[in-house]
């Protein structure tokens, strides 16, 4: 890049991600990963009308090892080391004279981390799923200032593997990735986590900026009260659900992180 140019300019140069979609795209070699699939019955039986013993029994007979095996609501989970291990299970259609169906779990073999640098705020998502290819989705984290929204320089990503890799390498540069903490569900009705509005235990609705019910917050002259941790956090009630960056709310992590 030539900085001589970008400072006449007076603009900085947008940067791309291009390159291959070669393997050497992810920076950091991943550590070994196991891999997670289900198998269920494709019959009105369920799989669980099935002895324990004979299904464990059937299972080892294909791998000719013990594997990890646990009931994932209505299909067992299945854990393997490698590719191989996988490709033999995929071909399985019958266990103990039951019609079987085995796939990849959907949501076990994925992962989320988060990566953040300034030269990438004019990159879009798109490119990330081009040129790196562990990633399967990408998001950008937006702002809201008033009624405009602000694209960041920080990416959501999402991969194609268990657990995110430590270092991606995007185009030309290394990136870091943090670990990606999701917003907990978080109820409306008595502003606690864990749960949603259908599910709340209060007799009343509460007020989200002094925790009382009977009233709602945009007529309430009360003092500002966070529900969970009893905190008085002025001016600031409106963000104090928020979680940028990973950082949760006290009553989450065990300890006082403050309001953000």
């Amino acid at each position: 890049m030539d900085k001589s140019n970008s400072t006449q300019l007076g603009k900085r140069p947008r940067v791309t991600l291009g390159g291959s979609r070669g393997a050497e795209n992810v920076f950091s070699p991943l550590a070994p990963q196991r891999i997670y699939l289900h198998v269920e019955s494709v019959e009105e039986e369920s799989i669980f009308d099935l002895s324990p013993f004979r299904l464990h029994k059937e299972i080892k007979n294909v791998m000719k090892e013990d594997i990890k095996m646990s009931k994932a609501g209505r299909r067992i989970l299945l854990e393997v080391d490698t590719k191989m291990d996988e490709e033999r299970l995929m071909r399985v259609s019958e266990l103990a004279g039951m019609r079987v169906k085995v796939a990849r779990d959907g949501y076990l073999n994925t992962s989320r981390g988060v990566v953040k640098d300034r030269d990438f705020k004019e990159c879009e998502s798109e490119e990330f799923l081009e040129y790196v290819p562990s990633v399967i989705n990408a998001r950008r984290i937006e702002i809201r200032r008033g009624d405009r929204k602000i694209k960041t320089n920080t990416f959501v990503l999402t991969f194609n593997t268990p657990t995110p890799p430590q270092e991606i390498k995007a185009g030309y540069m290394p990136l870091t990735v943090r670990p990606y903490v999701p917003t907990p569900m978080r109820c409306f009705r008595c502003h606690r986590y864990g749960h949603g509005r259908n599910k709340s235990r209060a007799k009343e609705e509460l007020c989200v900026r002094c925790g009382e019910p009977g009233h709602g917050s945009e007529e309430c002259k009360r003092d500002v009260r966070c529900v969970n941790c009893k905190g008085d956090y002025p001016e600031k009630f409106e963000n104090m659900y928020k979680i940028p960056g990973g950082a949760g709310h006290p009553s989450l992590q065990g300890q006082q992180l403050g309001h953000l």
